[in-house]
């Protein structure tokens, strides 16, 4: 079973409410990409600056997600100078004062999230298969732990000049702790994690390599060849599509969109997209010449060629191949399955 997993740290900015992201739809093409969604439990409250103030909160009564999305409310609200206080731990008085603006205030819990709200409104049942829950037991040693792998990535000056950067005045230290937390969780569990934009950027830094390309390869396709956006698509849509035998292959596909993207930077998604379909539609039908000849020449729409030929849509080509015997466990009949 593949799944991936959503922890707390490295998505707060997609959690919330005026976050450069939409968490559902993220989730809902996760849906698509993973068997599985496993999300970490608990609220993540993060208040940074030129000092840092985070703790993960269990959920509890008091903690309930009423609460949270009232605290969330103020914070979006909120039109007043915010400060962390420091206290001395001898005198027991005021140290220091850090002034927080609104931008480094974040609050992150999957409660907040429609579609887990959707999930769990009971509309689904209650056998939920798809989702499933992660409680994170951060102990001393394992905070120790993470702290010397941040110590680790800080000693290569290169990579502590590039990450401040990115982050400006946001503390460098606190969100190098965060993803080596989240790169921790995903080394235990042996999956891979969602992380936000700020959090991308990083991670791509620190490995070296494109973070996310199945999720990017998904958003061209739906903008440059008319695939269905799987983001803006129902819950009830994205189940009924999760049962299609082709999603199988349909996962494939992209993944070895995204494998080939990542060594042959010289090729767009398009290009590829284009090439794949010709050699899907030789191999399922080799005797349809026609067919393939006018794909080559401006079949798919939306797609510019300089030399256009008869326009022929994928809804079209999946109506010439469905009488064949392996389309219906094809990518290209999940495709057209989607856009129905």
């Amino acid at each position: 079973m593949v799944s991936i997993i959503f922890p707390l740290a490295t998505n707060i900015k997609s959690l919330q409410r005026w976050g450069d992201n939409d968490m559902s739809k993220r989730l809902k093409q996760s849906l698509i990409l993973y068997d599985k969604i496993i999300i970490e439990i608990g609220t993540y409250n993060f208040q940074g600056g030129d000092f840092v103030l985070q703790n993960y909160d269990s959920w509890h009564e008091k903690n309930s997600k009423e609460a949270v999305m009232e605290k969330l409310l103020r914070i979006e609200n909120s039109q007043d100078d915010r400060y962390i206080t420091v206290i001395d731990g001898k005198t027991h008085l005021e140290k220091h004062k850090y002034k927080v603006e609104k931008k480094d205030i974040f609050l992150a819990d999957y409660r907040t999230v429609d579609v887990i709200s959707e999930v769990y409104s009971g509309s689904y049942g209650k056998k939920i298969d798809f989702f499933e829950y992660l409680d994170v037991n951060r102990l001393q040693d394992y905070k120790v732990k993470i702290q010397e792998n941040t110590i680790k990535d800080l000693s290569d000056k290169e990579f502590a000049e590039e990450a401040t950067k990115i982050h400006g005045k946001m503390p460098t230290i606190g969100f190098l702790n965060n993803l080596n937390d989240s790169l921790a969780i995903s080394h235990a569990f042996n999956m891979p994690i969602a992380v936000d934009s700020i959090y991308a950027s990083l991670l791509k830094l620190k490995t070296k390599c494109k973070i996310g390309l199945q999720y990017t390869v998904l958003e061209r396709l739906s903008q440059r060849i008319g695939i269905p956006d799987f983001g803006d698509l129902s819950l009830e849509k994205i189940l009924e599509l999760r049962k299609d035998k082709a999603l199988t292959s349909f996962r494939k596909f992209i993944s070895e969109l995204s494998l080939k993207l990542q060594s042959e930077n010289n090729l767009n998604v398009e290009a590829l997209f284009t090439q794949e379909l010709l050699k899907e539609l030789k191999e399922l039908a080799p005797n349809r010449k026609r067919l393939a000849f006018t794909t080559f020449f401006g079949a798919l729409s939306n797609i510019p060629y300089p030399f256009v030929g008869p326009v022929t849509t994928i809804a079209d080509i999946g109506k010439e191949l469905k009488g064949y015997n392996d389309f219906s466990s094809n990518w290209l009949s999940f495709l057209l399955k989607a856009s129905d």
